[in-house]
């Protein structure tokens, strides 16, 4: 019997082997979770990086770069240096542009940085020139690129086109997870007024007076509340234009108690801004006579931590549901650019990858041990996985190409702290004792090294997760996810394996072979016909079965054919051959010692 004092982690082995209901119940609960969480974590094809960079934007059309640079940037740049945890301001004044760009240490949350440049600046609004537009102050995300283009188009003009696009535009916005939707192409209502400045001298009128005027015509205002009848009513001035006919009797003087209208000095005319940005669309095979098609353009952008390729269907959804009911059934409505194909199929791509990692692993232990010993140890794979999966949600992360790559570069790992368990306790059961007392003595006695051996592995990657930069922030995903995976593949080795193991391995190791002849022979057919199967689905290409996929499972296949019948094995699974190799380390170890 073992004489090994019992240590924390033994205890805990033995508790979940006897209350084996209990591991079943975790089982379950690992399942629910991690399919829950794989299914509502975020998609996106790299991992999301806030970058630390403010950038001010102010325009001054017809202003010189002296100009902007004393009114503008140096009145901005005087503001905001007093803002904490700024690295550096680097600011460019162009013609009728100021541009200022704000670098923050690593780390800092880029939105609370924004709001504060923002309420500084609102703070000197008033000494900036009247004539600039307002300044836009905003950050640097990589999720701020755009994640698809609509391409409207159809038998009707652009200003048609326009107001199609500006009730999807509307409609979209309303998508939790969508950040804005900016639009391309399509012409804008303008007002023209020309003035006669004859008429204006005759009249002794400024065409800031004619400025004034039409500015305080064109104004609805609030006119209080009032209670009537035990009821409240809002009360406003409407004195908004709504056409071209009310511009033109806007009083611009009174003289000699004659009242002096626009019309009277000026024409108005009812017309379109000069076109400055143009979406046209071709494609191959549907526009006609290979000639672009005039759209308008709908770019749509993602809320940081959004789901790519959920935000996609939920729009996708949305344009098939409004077609004749948002929108003629006329006018058609194209995507391109759709970023969550490619996230889709690079997911796919490294989730295919797993799988069949998986399906090899599962292979490579057969091969070595036994087949339920291969499938209890292989079961430790889709636990940590789907454990991983909740604990990237809970973090904050993301389902992305760098946290796949990570769990594909633990998978080979994740299955040692469960075969050194396993391979323990098949030591015992060799020496005749049950599997239930040969599961707890066997875990007990190497699980103390088996965490060691996880910490060890868990130490090599953290330098790797304190990384700083920009780079930093892009590479701590791989450390960090495969650090979740690992330490899971430990907790599920002691926890779940010894309890599997004492519930579906044989009580006794020697009785195992007392039932030989035709079913022990169907038994073995049986395990290389799975091998060569399971070969021939781990190496499908593309889902077809190549060249390669046939060259591994002959070569597996074979080496099952060979462990099955030309070598005695063990009731452990493991042949001659093997135990020769072993025996041989084991010799030069001691001649060595």
């Amino acid at each position: 019997m073992n004489k090994d004092p019992k240590n924390i982690l033994g205890k805990i082995a033995s508790f979940f082997i006897e209350q084996y209901r209990a591991v079943y119940l975790i089982i379950a609960a690992i399942i629910l979770l991690g399919l829950q969480s794989y299914i509502t974590l975020p998609r996106e094809e790299m991992p999301e990086i806030t970058m630390p960079f403010v950038v001010v934007t102010t325009s001054y059309t017809g202003a010189a770069p002296q100009e902007i640079e004393s009114q503008i940037t140096d009145e901005i740049e005087g503001k905001i240096k007093d803002v904490d945890d700024i690295e550096s301001i680097t600011s460019t004044s162009n013609n009728g542009l100021s541009s200022i760009v704000v670098e923050f240490v690593i780390g800092i949350d880029i939105d609370d940085k924004v709001n504060e440049i923002t309420n500084k600046i609102s703070e000197i609004q008033n000494n900036l020139p009247a004539d600039s537009d307002s300044p836009i102050v905003s950050g640097f995300d990589t999720s701020d690129k755009s994640i698809m283009t609509l391409n409207i188009s159809g038998e009707y003009d652009l200003i048609t086109l326009k107001k199609v696009a500006e009730d999807i535009q509307d409609e979209i916005e309303k998508i939790d997870g969508i950040s804005e939707v900016n639009m391309v192409g399509g012409v804008d209502r303008e007002i023209n007024i020309y003035v006669d400045t004859s008429k204006l001298a005759a009249y002794n009128i400024s065409i800031d007076d004619i400025r004034t005027a039409i500015s305080n015509s064109n104004v609805t205002a609030p006119g209080g509340d009032i209670e009537l009848d035990d009821m409240q009513f809002n009360i406003r001035t409407v004195g908004e234009f709504t056409g071209v006919k009310e511009i033109e009797e806007t009083i611009i003087s009174v003289q000699n108690e004659t009242p002096i209208y626009l019309k009277d000095v000026a024409r108005v005319e009812d017309t379109y801004e000069e076109i400055t940005s143009y979406s046209e669309r071709y494609e191959r095979g549907v526009s006609e006579d290979r000639t672009f098609t005039r759209t308008i353009s709908l770019s749509v952008t993602r809320e940081s931590g959004a789901d790519i390729v959920g935000l996609s269907n939920e729009i996708k959804e949305l344009l098939k549901n409004a077609e004749g009911k948002l929108y003629p059934d006329n006018i058609d409505v194209a995507i391109s650019g759709d970023t969550a194909v490619e996230v889709d199929e690079s997911l796919n791509d490294v989730m295919g990858n797993a799988m069949s990692g998986l399906l090899i692993v599962i292979i490579v232990l057969f091969l070595f041990i036994g087949f339920r010993e291969s499938l209890i140890v292989a079961f430790v794979i889709p636990l940590t996985l789907l454990t991983s999966f909740v604990l990237l949600q809970y973090n904050g992360m993301t389902f992305n190409s760098m946290s796949m790559v990570a769990l594909i570069l633990a998978l080979g790992m994740l299955v040692d702290n469960a075969i050194v368990i396993m391979e323990n306790i098949d030591t015992y059961r060799d020496k005749g004792i049950d599997v239930f007392n040969a599961s707890k003595m066997a875990t007990n006695q190497v699980a103390p090294a088996v965490l060691a051996s996880t910490l060890t592995t868990m130490a090599a990657f953290y330098p790797m997760a304190l990384t700083s930069g920009i780079m930093g922030e892009f590479l701590k995903v791989i450390p960090l996810t495969v650090m979740f995976a690992i330490g899971t593949s430990f907790v599920v080795s002691l926890v779940i394996t010894p309890a599997l193991c004492s519930r579906y391995l044989s009580k006794h190791k020697a009785k195992i072979n007392e039932n030989k002849g035709k079913l022990e022979l169907v038994r073995k057919i049986v395990s290389v016909v799975f091998v060569f199967g399971l070969s021939l689905i781990a190496f499908v290409k593309d889902g077809q079965i190549g060249l390669l996929s046939w060259i591994a499972a002959i070569i597996f296949a074979g080496a099952m054919y060979i462990k099955q019948f030309k070598t005695s094995n063990s009731a452990h699974g493991e042949s001659k051959i093997i135990k020769k190799i072993c025996g041989y380390v084991r010799y030069n170890i001691k001649e060595q010692t």
